[in-house]
């Protein structure tokens, strides 16, 4: 079998990164409690998943994974913020620095529907209310989120509060996954030997 290189290693990385996503936000169940997976998603011999575009299955009832799978979205943001922040000086918060920096480089969609929307509705209130808050204890009474489809903006408004669109979150972050991997091999700011490198960026602390 031929070596993995540094290279094969960040496709793989990344690819892991998106199929993860693409097979956590297709599980669901239907009226008799049967859990599925949504049968426009399928993951091909390398690992890779792809989601055809098709109609909601008629037997689904309620999806299933929604806060996993907005917490492994936000997983992925602050491992993949590590490597854009690599070489920035650590500011007073580093873990919302590299989540940010991450954002603000590869999901200029979410930033610009922040910006529109304003208040509570931005980067900030998606990193200490929903990403903190489920890593670290439970979410708090206003952090809500929901499947309201992945061609709905970002945000919605609940209970008189933002609440979050899981499924536009996911595409949204898949997205930038790839726009990270499209970017990366020509950023002159990754250097010369990124692939070599990206690895103990990924893991840094």
């Amino acid at each position: 079998m031929k070596p993995e290189t540094d290279q094969d290693l960040f496709e793989r990385v990344l690819r892991w990164m998106s199929a993860n996503l693409e097979v956590a936000s297709s599980v669901y169940h239907t009226e008799q409690g049967v859990v599925r997976v949504l049968p426009a998603v399928t993951i091909a011999a390398d690992g890779s998943a792809s989601r055809s575009v098709a109609l909601e299955p008629v037997d689904l009832h309620d999806w299933q994974l929604t806060s996993a799978t907005a917490l492994i979205a936000c997983c992925y943001i602050d491992a993949l913020g590590k490597v854009v922040t690599r070489n920035i000086p650590r500011q007073p918060d580093p873990n919302y620095q590299r989540f940010r920096a991450f954002v603000d480089a590869h999901m200029g969609d979410f930033i610009l529907e922040c910006s529109q929307k304003g208040g509570d509705y931005s980067v900030e209130v998606l990193y200490r209310r929903y990403r903190c808050d489920f890593v670290h204890q439970f979410a708090e009474r206003d952090a809500h989120w929901g499947r309201q489809g992945r061609k709905e903006p970002y945000w919605y408004k609940r209970s008189m509060e933002p609440a979050l669109n899981v499924d536009r979150f996911v595409r949204g972050v898949i997205d930038a996954i790839q726009d990270f991997r499209t970017r990366f091999p020509s950023d002159p700011n990754y250097g010369p030997d990124q692939y070599a490198h990206f690895r103990t960026w990924l893991l840094g602390a």
